[in-house]
């Protein structure tokens, strides 16, 4: 493991070779203490793991013991609880309660209950419900129960149960339950199991199973039936 020197040094190198932003810099720069560079990361969690992924779970396994690791709100392996603010990465599970707010990346699986917030980025993985809230981006998956909130992006994947909302751009795959609602914009792809999903916003499709119907925006494809 670095010595503190060390990791600063090669933190502040890896951060001006993927072209860090001034302030995330200089936060680093002015690290006085392993939890301050932590600190620097938590704080630019979203560019440091996926954007410029300048470093991933075991690079932080490697060089911050698990308690420095946890006591920032770090988890990158094993099952933990968490009330607060955490960030999720590698394999870990991060059960999400009261007004929690997680970031989760790789292939990190989230639980998340009450009013509980989480960012899910890469492969991770959310099972949201009460009144809990996801942003899932990449390839995130999603599966949104009672009275959930889902945004989904890029190739993110929900499926929505009870009385979850979902709202779906990108190329976002939604498959829609219960009394869930969906809007879909984009290239968005919905399958609709209730019948409840009259309308398409923008050029998302909503495939309607209970009606034998498909819903596709005017214009934006040729419609050829076949027999």
């Amino acid at each position: 493991m670095k010595t503190f020197e060390e990791l600063k040094e090669d933190l502040l190198e890896r951060a001006k070779k993927h072209n860090a932003c001034q302030d995330g810099y200089r936060m680093g720069l002015n690290a006085k203490s392993k939890q301050d560079l932590l600190k620097a990361i938590t704080d630019n969690w979203y560019w440091v793991l996926s954007a410029s992924k300048m470093i991933d779970a075991n690079y932080l396994e490697n060089n911050f013991s698990e308690e420095e690791l946890a006591e920032a709100g770090i988890y990158t392996r094993k099952e933990h609880t968490s009330n607060a603010k955490s960030f999720a990465c590698g394999s870990a599970t991060v059960k999400a309660y009261d007004s929690a707010t997680v970031k989760a990346y790789d292939s990190a699986t989230v639980e998340a209950y009450d009013s509980a917030t989480v960012e899910a980025y890469d492969s991770a993985t959310v099972k949201a419900y009460d009144s809990a809230t996801v942003e899932a981006y990449d390839s995130a998956t999603v599966e949104a129960y009672d009275s959930a909130t889902v945004k989904a992006y890029d190739s993110a994947t929900v499926e929505a149960y009870g009385s979850a909302t979902v709202k779906a751009y990108g190329s976002a795959t939604v498959e829609a339950y219960d009394s869930a609602t969906v809007e879909a914009y984009d290239n968005s792809y919905v399958e609709d199991c209730t019948g409840n999903i009259n309308t398409v916003s923008d050029h998302g499709i909503v495939k309607d199973y209970y009606n034998h119907k498909i819903y596709i925006k005017k214009g934006k494809f040729e419609i050829i039936e076949i027999e």
